[in-house]
């Protein structure tokens, strides 16, 4: 392998976690849940440097400024939205390496809980949102922000840069929120929120883009599901829940997710704590109901990808412990297992690289 660019270096933004790349294969999108920053990037031939088209950082302002550190988001409050930009001196923005990092170290599924109960230290951990990845319509035209803190994403149009509305995802809250502008020097936006009932983690959009969905976490674990099929993001509705009767208190937790070629099911990766193996289960997305569950695969299942011949998923197990992992395949349209593929470095996500452009639509770029 030949590095071809240290972006971070270009750019002066250095970013971890999540990288999405746009339906249309012209860009990309990552994010860092420690810095609160999602960053837009081209992608350019080889004989150019890679260039940010836009650049937000997101911040939590807690209702009640003395709160403990749960309260501080459980009492709801305020996510304020910034556009970044470069410094005139040096055409880069001053986020390389750890610069910007709000707490010490990335959280880890269902971290959210040693935030708000002060077992990750930072230089702000209130001011925390955990905006640590990016997902795309399939449309081309909005991206959602994933915020971990508040359940939430926040959906933004390419075309013009701006916040639309915010998706807000626990059960018993409001699902659409208005996203106000509330200056412009810098550009700045804000959402309300009355409460945070939970935290969130992974997203995405079905491949024809009708629907979208977030996993909440810790205090609930559901799935949230969207009608994203009107044209205006302001009129998405959230209109069910995938839940199962044995996601109740903190774990099983469901964790990641992926889609059938054809769109017709929705395959989650189900968490359980340790010592126990995980599991990966299948949703039929015409009633939003499990009809298939994988139980007792292996440790901590992760990500999953679908092969783009319609035939097989491709469930990672074992990304942080690192004692026995690989990954559990099983068929795509008749459910049944087919076996094992055994890695020992360990795993945390996975993707089957598309060939075409069509295929985006079912990799890492509508869903995470």
């Amino acid at each position: 392998m030949n590095l071809i660019e240290d972006i971070s270096e270009s750019t002066g933004i250095g970013l971890g976690v999540h990288t999405c790349i746009y339906p249309d294969a012209a860009g990309f999108a990552c994010a860092d849940g420690q810095k609160d920053i999602a960053a837009f990037f081209d992608r350019p031939d080889l004989t150019a440097k890679t260039q940010v088209l836009m650049a937000f950082r997101a911040d939590w302002v807690g209702k009640n400024a003395t709160a403990s550190l749960e309260a501080n988001w459980a009492e709801g409050g305020t996510l304020r939205i910034v556009r970044l930009t470069k410094a005139k001196e040096t055409n880069k923005f001053h986020l390389e390496g750890t610069k910007g990092n709000k707490i010490d170290w990335e959280m880890v599924p269902m971290a959210e809980y040693l935030v708000y109960t002060g077992q990750i230290p930072g230089d702000s951990p209130r001011t925390l949102s955990g905006l640590d990845a990016v997902v795309h319509h399939p449309g081309n035209r909005y991206s959602a922000l994933i915020i971990r803190m508040c359940s939430a994403a926040v959906i933004l149009d390419r075309q013009n840069w701006e916040p639309v509305c915010c998706l807000h995802n626990p059960e018993g809250s409001p699902g659409n929120l208005p996203v106000r502008k509330v200056s412009s020097d810098p550009d700045t936006w804000e959402v309300k929120f009355d409460d945070l009932k939970c935290v969130g983690h992974e997203a995405g959009f079905t491949p024809d883009g009708k629907f979208f969905t977030m996993m909440n976490n810790i205090k609930q674990n559901n799935m949230a599901i969207f009608d994203t099929s009107d044209w205006d993001p302001r009129n998405w509705k959230k209109i069910t829940y995938v839940k199962d009767s044995s996601w109740v208190g903190d774990f099983p937790s469901p964790f990641h997710l992926c889609f059938s070629m054809d769109g017709s099911k929705m395959f989650v990766s189900v968490l359980y704590p340790k010592p126990a193996n995980s599991g990966s289960c299948v949703v039929d997305t015409k009633r939003w109901m499990i009809i298939k569950k994988f139980q007792n695969i292996g440790p901590d299942c992760q990500t999953m990808a679908v092969t783009y011949d319609g035939k097989y998923v491709l469930q990672i197990f074992s990304g942080f412990q690192r004692l026995s992992s690989g990954l559990f395949i099983y068929t795509q349209d008749t459910l049944e297992p087919v076996g094992y593929l055994p890695n020992f470095g360990g795993h945390h996500d996975c993707v089957v690289v598309p060939s075409k452009i069509e295929d985006l639509r079912n990799s890492r770029c509508t869903t995470l």
